[in-house]
């Protein structure tokens, strides 16, 4: 369960380094451009969460490729999606956090 909780950690991290990134955000919501250095920061802080989330019995080198594979995943899926139904992408990516602690502390 951790894995899963982990993985989508970095869902949601993929989706603030696009939010930050991303002309549209920027041009739909003002606000966004001066949130672009916080979003950036919470992209990172999602990575080096996920990083800790993952069970400790697993090798660094296997929690990184994991990690790596989740991110590329992740990333591909919402550049598709996201200009598709933009809402849809935003809406799991605003309920990711909350399944991934629910996740993480049944196991």
């Amino acid at each position: 369960m951790r894995e899963l909780a982990a993985m989508l950690v970095v869902y949601s991290g993929v989706a603030a380094g696009h939010a930050a990134g991303s002309r549209v955000v920027q041009a739909r919501w003002p606000i966004a451009q001066r949130l672009r250095p916080a979003l950036r920061a919470l992209a990172a802080a999602a990575l080096a969460a996920a990083f800790a989330l993952w069970p400790q019995t697993d090798s660094a080198a296997l929690v990184v490729l994991g990690l790596v594979m989740t991110t590329a995943v992740s990333a591909s899926l919402f550049v598709l999606v996201a200009p598709v139904w933009p809402r849809v992408a935003g809406a799991t990516a605003a309920v990711a956090p909350v399944v991934a602690a629910i996740l993480a502390a049944i196991g």
